[in-house]
């Protein structure tokens, strides 16, 4: 077992290595009788926790940091600034029989939650309504609450009180994965891919809420499994296409530049075609010109396909150019609401930014 963990799971090259490791290292240490155990023992301490993949995972590591800075000196990892959003509004997206409601009606809605870490009110009260068809913005100074508040609209956390609608129906017992069948589609504040998996594996993986067989039908592969794995390749094909990233398709997302990472969250989130579509600062890190990309493909979403967005934003001008309404939460609670416009001019919403004048004594 030793042998297995140290080499790697799944690499027959790295087992060999640490049996052969195993057999030689003891005899070097024979030397400093009293002291080989201790030494030993240090020294695979500090190989699992360097290398928790085991040997494989070390010589994967060097191999991937090489062909990182080959890339690089060839320019095929382009920089953010000079790489704009492809267009978002091409993904291929299943095909959906329910019509759309009204735009404007209720699509989401929180009321009352309260979430504490220990003594910490991270979200106190906190009220949030999304209608359906718009882009809504929720923005506050750093600490304010709204990253729990996003996870506890999807699942992530457990709120001591509050209420969680999405189209009427309570949500409030399920579970991240049931929420994402339900139509709740997010991104991540730290880019929430499977680093190690290729674009084109996280594209397949981000659909698995649309893989509607059962676990017998997965096993034994029936057509049904078949029919439906097929459409998934099928669709994360297109995707890779419609993105631009077709010379990508292989590599590992650990390859990749931050705002190329950015893209095919925003992708992999798309791709079951959410009722919901949550972003949690999809712009940070992005430069000016990729950041006016990315309000155009916002629009695209909502205008094109009249998808409903969530989006936590410190970049103000993006909020002002897209949002249709706009909250704003400090110190875990809802300060105000109202249209973009409104809401930046009001003094509190200022001073929970910038803090409030203090007068000069005397």
């Amino acid at each position: 077992v030793a042998f297995v963990v140290i080499g790697g799971l799944g690499s027959r090259v790295g087992v060999v290595v640490a049996a052969a490791s195993f057999g030689v290292v003891p005899q070097l240490l024979r030397a400093i009788e009293g002291w080989d155990l201790i030494l030993g023992s240090a020294l695979l301490i500090f190989a699992m926790a360097r290398h928790p993949g085991g040997v494989a995972g070390a010589i994967l590591e060097v191999r991937e940091k090489k062909e990182v800075r080959a890339a690089r000196r060839a320019g095929e990892t382009d920089d953010e600034a000079t790489q704009p959003l492809p267009d978002l509004a091409a993904l291929p997206l299943p095909v959906s029989d329910s019509p759309r409601p009204t735009v404007g009606t209720p699509l989401l809605e929180v009321r009352d939650v309260h979430v504490s870490f220990g003594g910490v009110k991270a979200v106190d009260g906190a009220d949030l309504v999304v209608p359906e068809g718009k882009i809504v913005g929720l923005i506050g100074p750093n600490g304010a609450g709204k990253t729990t508040l996003f996870n506890s609209i999807s699942g992530f956390n457990s709120p001591h009180a509050g209420v969680f609608k999405l189209r009427g129906e309570d949500m409030g017992h399920m579970g991240p994965h049931q929420r994402a069948q339900a139509g709740l589609g997010r991104t991540f504040q730290l880019v929430g891919l499977a680093k190690r998996l290729s674009v084109h594996q996280n594209l397949l993986l981000a659909q698995h809420a649309k893989a509607e067989y059962g676990l017998l039908s997965s096993l034994a592969y029936l057509p049904r499994a078949g029919r439906t794995e097929a459409e998934l390749e099928a669709r994360a094909t297109e995707a890779l296409e419609a993105i631009g990233f077709a010379e990508f398709a292989e590599r590992p997302i650990n390859q990749l530049s931050g705002g190329q990472q950015r893209i095919v969250e925003i992708a992999c989130a798309l791709m079951n075609a959410p009722d919901l579509l949550m972003l949690d600062e999809p712009s940070a890190g992005m430069a000016p010109g990729v950041i006016e990309s990315l309000a155009l493909r916002l629009r695209q979403l909502r205008d094109e396909l009249g998808r409903t967005i969530l989006i936590i934003e410190h970049h103000i001008p993006l909020v002002m150019d897209v949002c249709d309404e706009v909250w704003v939460m400090a110190s875990g609670a809802t300060l105000a609401h109202g249209s973009p416009t409104d809401v930046i001019a009001r003094t509190d919403v200022v001073d929970a930014y910038l803090g409030a004048p203090v007068p000069a004594a005397g």
